[in-house]
């Protein structure tokens, strides 16, 4: 009998302990909630309350800290639409650039932990924790700098040119944080914290979307990046830096190997950009093919009209090479900087509007004080004597006031500007996203820059030496008595002038491959899996807007519809 009396007891006091603790979240911040139950030692509560707030909202733990979040988008204590937060907009609208749920994979940057480093320990560093669990299972776990992140980003940009490589925010960009209104989680922690969450957020959501395209997150830069730990990156580092381009263009090549990118053909390229010729073997290739083009012609033409035809249609991979990637380069740089103009302009228009916005709804709440002020004659000044010499009734107005009150609060407190900063958010995201894809495209026309420098190399080598002459030389040789193939001493100076051209027409012909093969990835296949992306997201986050927005004029078409015009002056009901 005891023993079932202390367990009712027990829930009871349970039972009370939740009903005090749903009061607490109403009453109290939840920051303020949480420590008063560690304080009261009802650790065992934290679960349970936690059950209980997925509901309504979500938790968050920083420094062994609990903080409860309102879901953005639901209704508050107040019954007004929360709206998001740059935080949750990253977790509202993965699709099209985020989501990679469907991929099986995890990516967590968690515990910043800040340590002295330098002489006498001068300098402060943060790392980071890095958990990356693939489809598999398999973890990789590891700590970084932000700087590390910023290497990282740096050496996928220039091992993918022309592909997006998501942005990262800059170091500075954070301080800004400061100077901006904060959410309610931001609030309860140190400006000096808060900067390294908003930092290991940024961080989080880079690598999510890099792990997002396969090409990245299976690439050597990401495995070396996730492999290494923190006392042995910098020798990653260096290893990035001596990267030659032969192993460049075979990493691209493995990127781009489900894309429909043609095989680079020289010859189409040259012929049709002028560009200077290619090396020794190709001059020597070209004379071969001069003198015997007399005995080929006939044979040319006895090849019927339908093999003619089918010799006119090449194939997918030689009618691509054909195709001169500079001017598409030029044009796809040219609409994204058009591109970004324009989503800068809306961005300003967008602020302009919520700031006037705000303003406005600031000064319903001055409307609602002014409306009471003239509501009846009775409470106005000098009225109540005036009725009460004229023997008259009070004279009643319509009751604008409180629905004015109310107004300001449906549309400051929870919207925000009318949820303006939702629109802003999504643009504010694709200007940064259009300067990375134009970082990237960069990046293909210093290829192109490179291919022409060495263009130039050929041309001045060529210059003082017959072309003919050259390949003449090399093709007649002194035989020695040994049986093996000699050259004079004027011809050996020739030959280490043509093994000399050959490495660089080698260099150059690596060169142009890689850059027209990521040209044409990144105009022809790129840049329209960009844009589509961009459009998904922005249309998403429309949806969102015209929800909410639907939403708040509905609060507000109901609020009017409140409004009681019986027995005042003026109304249908009241005699005139």
């Amino acid at each position: 009998m005891a023993a079932a009396s202390r367990q009712r007891c027990q829930s009871v006091v349970h039972l009370t302990m939740m009903v005090a603790t749903a009061l607490l979240l109403l009453l109290l911040p939840s920051m303020m909630t949480m420590i008063l139950l560690r304080e009261m030692r009802m650790n065992w509560l934290l679960p349970m309350l936690q059950r209980l707030s997925s509901k309504v909202g979500c938790f968050y733990q920083h420094e062994d800290h609990y903080y409860l979040i309102c879901h953005r988008g639901s209704r508050n204590h107040h019954g007004h639409v929360v709206t998001v937060s740059p935080q949750e907009f990253n977790k509202l609208f993965r699709s099209g650039s985020m989501s990679i749920a469907d991929q099986g994979v995890t990516v967590s940057v968690t515990d910043p932990q800040t340590k002295r480093a330098g002489p006498a320990g001068i300098h402060k560093i943060t790392t980071y924790g890095i958990t990356v669990t693939g489809a598999s299972g398999v973890s990789s776990n590891t700590r970084k700098r932000y700087t590390d992140f910023t290497v990282l980003r740096e050496e996928l940009v220039r091992s993918f040119p022309g592909m997006f490589v998501p942005p990262l925010a800059s170091k500075s960009q954070f301080h800004v944080l400061l100077k901006q209104p904060t959410t309610a989680v931001m609030n309860q922690i140190k400006p000096t914290d808060r900067v390294v969450e908003a930092r290991r957020q940024s961080l989080e959501e880079f690598l999510t979307r890099c792990c997002a395209r396969p090409w990245l997150r299976n690439s050597p830069v990401m495995a070396a990046f996730l492999a290494t730990q923190e006392n042995t990156y910098e020798t990653a580092k260096k290893e990035f830096a001596s990267k030659s381009m032969e192993t460049m263009l075979e990493e691209f090549d493995r990127a781009v190997y489900d894309r429909e990118v043609p095989e680079f053909q020289p010859g189409a390229q040259r012929s049709g950009s002028g560009s200077v010729e290619g090396g020794v073997e190709q001059d020597q290739q070209q004379e071969e093919g001069n003198s015997s083009k007399e005995n080929e012609k006939p044979a040319e033409e006895e090849v019927n009209g339908e093999n003619q035809e089918g010799a006119a249609t090449t194939p997918a991979e030689t009618s691509g090479s054909q195709i001169d990637v500079k001017p598409l380069l030029t044009t796809a740089k040219t609409y994204l900087g058009d591109h970004k103009s324009a989503l800068k302009k809306l961005l300003t228009q967008l602020s302009t509007s919520a700031e006037s916005f705000n303003k406005a709804t600031s000064a319903l709440g001055q409307c609602h004080y002014k409306l009471q002020d003239i509501n009846t004659i009775a409470t106005q000044g000098a009225g109540h004597a005036l009725c009460v010499a004229e023997n008259e009734k009070d004279i009643v107005r319509v009751n604008l006031a409180d629905a004015f009150y109310e107004q300001k609060n449906i549309l400051s407190a929870p919207a925000q500007a009318f949820h303006l900063e939702l629109l802003a958010s999504v643009i504010q995201r694709e200007v940064t996203d259009c300067s990375a894809m134009m970082e990237s495209l960069d990046k293909v026309v210093e290829l192109g820059e490179l291919r022409d420098k060495l263009n130039d190399k050929i041309r001045q080598k060529k210059g003082g030496s017959s072309r003919k002459g050259m390949s003449s030389m090399l093709k007649h040789p002194v035989k020695s008595v040994e049986g093996t193939f000699k050259t004079t001493t004027s011809s050996s100076a020739g030959s280490s002038a043509s093994e000399s051209m050959q490495k660089l027409c080698d260099q150059r012909d690596l060169v142009e491959a890689y850059y027209w093969r990521s040209g044409y990835n990144a105009t022809m296949i790129e840049m329209k899996n960009f844009m589509q992306s961009k459009t998904t997201v922005y249309n998403e986050v429309a949806k969102e807007f015209v929800n909410r927005t639907t939403e708040t004029h509905k609060q507000l078409a109901e609020l009017w519809g409140k409004v009681d015009f019986g027995g005042v002056a003026g109304s249908p009901s009241a005699a005139e």
